[in-house]
């Protein structure tokens, strides 16, 4: 049941990535509150998630320390995984600093995100995905 639930999330474009744990490039990963998100909304992108590793250039006077952006103009592929589950790649068009958003979505909705960014250094986080539902 819980696969066919993932599967329909997935294929929906509906869905959002919690993420537990970030894994900084050259860094020790370390456990997040649950209170960081990636939301894939079909025809948006809105990511809240915090960074921690090298900046290679910056907007002077930024004091902006995570991953924080709303993306309108999204290319987003989606295909079936080698060992089961989806590879996901989504290309925000209209945010200078991210190049792309890769995630692996198992079956069980276990997800790993990996940003690779224009100014940073990659970063990964490991999560779960769940339905998105609007708040009334």
């Amino acid at each position: 049941a819980k696969e066919a639930t993932i599967k329909r999330v997935v294929e929906s474009k509906k869905y959002v990535f919690v993420a537990s744990v970030v894994l900084p490039a050259g860094g020790r990963s370390r456990q997040l509150t649950p209170t960081y998100t990636l939301i894939i909304n079909r025809d948006s992108v809105i990511a809240d998630l915090p960074y921690f590793g090298r900046v290679f250039s910056g907007t002077p006077g930024s004091v902006a320390g995570g991953i924080n952006f709303t993306s309108a103009k999204s290319e987003y592929t989606s295909k079936p995984a080698k060992k089961g589950g989806w590879d996901i790649l989504i290309r925000p068009k209209d945010v200078n600093d991210i190049g792309q958003i890769t995630l692996y979505i198992s079956f069980a909705g276990n997800t790993t995100v990996t940003i690779i960014s224009n100014n940073r250094q990659s970063i990964s986080y490991v999560g779960y995905i769940e339905e998105y539902k609007i708040k009334s």
